[in-house]
């Protein structure tokens, strides 16, 4: 009888065992697709954002210090504080170009003369909490003073239960022509 109640026990901590380690597997597999689909959801919002900063020009930091000026010049963010600023204007191929973020959704969104033309990234999948661009304008005394955004974003991917994840991307577009 006691060599019974040994081989349950044995069995019973075995089991509990191999599913606490499935169950961590579940888990760690929701965390990565939520991952991926974010790593995704952020390629696509950073390549459109790189596309057209290196055909803009006259990139201007903040579109909330109004008015903009018209026509519009460069402006670098060094003009107001070295954090940058959550929005930046730009003259592109299609018109009056601006990138912000909507705090209230959390989403990164684009505006084409004036109208939102859409969000790139979606609050359902992916929380941006902060979008910071850094512009150096190439407003300088060097001739070869080159146009240039370095861009900052932060957010979280929600997921169920312990699988929410934070992140942070940057990086630098440099217009691809000289002024």
């Amino acid at each position: 009888m006691v060599e019974l109640m040994v081989s349950i026990g044995v069995f019973i901590f075995i089991l509990s065992a191999t599913m606490g380690a499935l169950l961590s597997i579940v888990n760690l597999y929701r965390k990565t697709q939520t991952l991926h689909v974010a790593s995704d959801s952020i390629n696509l919002a950073l390549e459109d954002i790189s596309r057209n900063l290196i055909q803009g020009t006259s990139f201007y930091c903040d579109k909330t210090v109004t008015p903009l000026p018209s026509p519009l010049t460069p402006r670098s963010c060094s003009t107001i504080n070295n954090d940058g600023a959550t929005s930046i204007v730009f003259s592109g191929g299609s018109g009056q170009i601006v990138y912000w973020l909507d705090t209230t959704s959390h989403e990164i969104k684009k505006d084409i003369d004036g109208v939102t033309v859409g969000k790139l990234t979606t609050g359902s999948v992916i929380v941006i909490d902060e979008l910071r661009f850094r512009v150096f304008a190439g407003e300088g005394t060097q001739p070869n003073d080159q146009p240039r955004v370095i861009i900052n974003i932060r957010g979280t991917v929600p997921g169920a239960g312990d699988t929410s994840s934070t992140f942070e991307v940057q990086t630098t577009v440099v217009q691809r022509m000289p002024k």
